[in-house]
């Protein structure tokens, strides 16, 4: 999926804060940055950076990340 380096660069430090929270035995502070991740891709469609697609495949890869996180 190409994103633009800004979009891109937003998520992925959503992200990556959540594993160095998972690393650390942190759920909740990993489930703040998803949650913030899932926000991002809301606005990020709202504001025409991401396609509905990119959205909701985005979306349905952070649902993936949940369930196997057991959130």
């Amino acid at each position: 999926m190409h994103l633009s380096a800004a979009t891109d660069q937003a998520l992925d430090s959503q992200l990556n804060a959540a594993i160095q929270y998972f690393q650390h035995n942190l759920k909740s502070g990993a489930y703040i940055h998803l949650n913030g991740f899932a926000t991002d891709v809301h606005v990020y469609l709202q504001t025409a950076r991401l396609t509905q697609s990119q959205a909701s495949e985005l979306l349905q890869g952070l649902q993936s990340i949940e369930s196997t996180a057991g959130c």
